[in-house]
């Protein structure tokens, strides 16, 4: 009984604390890329990263591979990028858009990036947001082939919310304060007195 309980306490314990890199044996900080995504745009059908360049940080100078997927190749050539191109370990990245695909019909995808560490056997993920080489940020809606699409823009949704909710704090505001001055001007008051004729 005692050992069930044991057992129990043990598989707990391991499945709740999640392992660190101290668990695979690396001593220091860890590995990691600069930004957890990058944004790229497709420019005479080749990828140009807008925020790059793509830096791993911590990491130790040709002792990792890169590995990228992108969506099985359906939209992109990408070959193997090349790790530790320059002397801060960072990444250099060429994709192209496939000959028989039309930039303009690849309005967003993703690419991944996993940086494998290979003594230590651990990995990092960044995402590689592409926008076509229409793409606008004020420009919320694109015709492709007659058919209209709406990108919905996160920083406009997360702006149009606050004036929403702002609002409605105002609102709010406005009519508790005047309950209260109607309420001291005693137009709510209670009636204490009544008169009779």
């Amino acid at each position: 009984m005692q050992l069930r309980y044991a057992l129990i306490t043990i598989f707990g314990v391991c499945t709740a604390l999640p392992p660190n890199d101290e668990d695979y044996g690396v001593l220091g900080p860890p590995t990691f890329f600069e930004k957890p995504f990058y944004k790229a745009k497709v420019v005479n059908n080749a990828l140009e990263v807008l925020d790059g360049p793509i830096i791993l940080q911590n990491c130790h100078l040709y002792n990792y591979y890169i590995k990228v997927s992108a969506d099985n190749e359906k939209y992109y050539t990408v070959p193997n990028p090349v790790a530790g191109c320059n002397s801060n370990c960072s990444v250099c990245l060429s994709a192209f858009v496939k000959a028989e695909v039309d930039p303009e019909e690849v309005l967003y995808d993703t690419i991944t990036l996993e940086a494998h560490l290979e003594f230590y056997g651990t990995t990092t993920t960044t995402i590689m947001i592409v926008y076509s080489s229409e793409y606008d940020p004020y420009k919320l809606v694109y015709n492709i082939n007659g058919t209209e699409y709406v990108i919905l823009n996160y920083f406009y949704f997360k702006l149009f919310l606050f004036v929403i909710i702002a609002s409605g704090v105002l609102l709010l505001v406005l009519e508790v304060k005047e309950i209260i001055l109607k309420h001291r001007s005693r137009e709510y008051a209670p009636i204490r007195e009544i008169y009779y004729i």
